[in-house]
């Protein structure tokens, strides 16, 4: 008996090893020094109907992969800054691929898609709240973990004409 518990004995092994997470970074953003923090600038024009944007996005880590799922979020004021108008009750935003794959070191586009209704936008809105600055929160979730990515994109109204 004393014999087949010794050899039923677990070896200890120590492993050693490093994860990495991915880094993921846009090459449009631009420092906001009001914010403190990144923005990817949109412009968007003053017409109807559907437009798309190009928006690129690295992962500067060298050796963690990355499959990112994109999704666009709408930023709520806090209750002491009142309800005011705004354009983005007149946008939806679609990614397209919403997945992004990002292997270390890669850059890749998302494609933005954003259809405006303006006719009921102009209908409702006076010019200076066409004209004032919104925002949205763009997400970018690694698949099968927790780590999150958030980006704010900074939306005007252009007129191009």
């Amino acid at each position: 008996m004393q014999k087949k518990r010794k050899s039923q004995k677990l070896k200890q092994v120590l492993l050693a090893g490093k994860l990495e997470n991915p880094l993921i970074q846009c090459a449009k953003a631009m420092d906001d020094s009001n914010h403190n923090c990144q923005v990817i600038p949109l412009a968007i024009k003053k017409q109807g109907g559907q437009q798309k944007f190009r928006i690129p996005f690295k992962n500067v880590s060298e050796k963690a992969d990355a499959d990112v799922d994109f999704s666009f979020v709408r930023i709520q004021k806090r209750a002491d800054e009142g309800e005011e108008k705004s354009i983005l009750n007149y946008l939806e935003f679609f990614c397209q691929p919403a997945t992004l794959k990002l292997n270390g070191g890669q850059q890749s586009l998302l494609n933005v898609l954003v259809k405006v209704d303006y006719a009921k936008m102009t209908a409702e809105l006076t010019e200076k709240e066409i004209k004032r600055e919104s925002e949205k929160l763009l997400i970018g979730k690694v698949k099968d973990t927790g780590l999150f990515f958030d980006f704010f994109v900074s939306l005007k109204m252009v007129d191009l004409s």
